[in-house]
């Protein structure tokens, strides 16, 4: 009998070992979900189904402080990524953020600069001339 109890004790000792040591995130940490411009959830590189994500985001340690950065890699469907957080949340993962690339602008490279002006600079300004500089053609 004493074996039995010995095993049995030991038993239920390493079912609470494993159940203590079950991967959680620290909250400080965070995990990263792509989607791909054709729609596809990828999370450590598989893809995965949009309603099965918070599945997958609990077994990889995340819990309900645990930040979930959404990356859209291209021009994604905002709608889209707004039903990615929306399933998070409904699995318990509220902390989600939607991160989208910058849009630039081609003749500035700053994000949201304004078109370039249909005249060229110079028109309507007052031309200076240096001493001893000859008057051009249309002064």
């Amino acid at each position: 009998m004493q074996d039995s109890t010995r095993t049995y004790a030991a038993a239920a000792f390493a079912a609470l070992l494993l159940a203590g040591c079950a991967t959680k995130l620290p909250p400080d940490k965070s995990l990263r979900v792509y989607v791909a411009e054709n729609g596809v959830v990828t999370f450590r590189g598989d893809p995965v189904q949009p309603a099965d994500l918070p599945k997958q985001l609990i077994r990889a340690g995340a819990i309900p402080e645990t930040h979930i950065d959404i990356i859209a890699q291209g021009n994604v469907p905002r709608p889209h990524l707004d039903s990615i957080v929306q399933n998070c949340g409904l699995g318990g993962l509220p902390n989600c953020s939607i991160i989208e690339p910058r849009k630039f602008s081609v003749t500035t490279g700053k994000p949201g600069a304004n078109p370039p002006p249909e005249k060229p600079l110079g028109d309507g300004r007052p031309k200076v001339r240096l001493p001893g500089q000859k008057k051009e053609k249309g002064d």
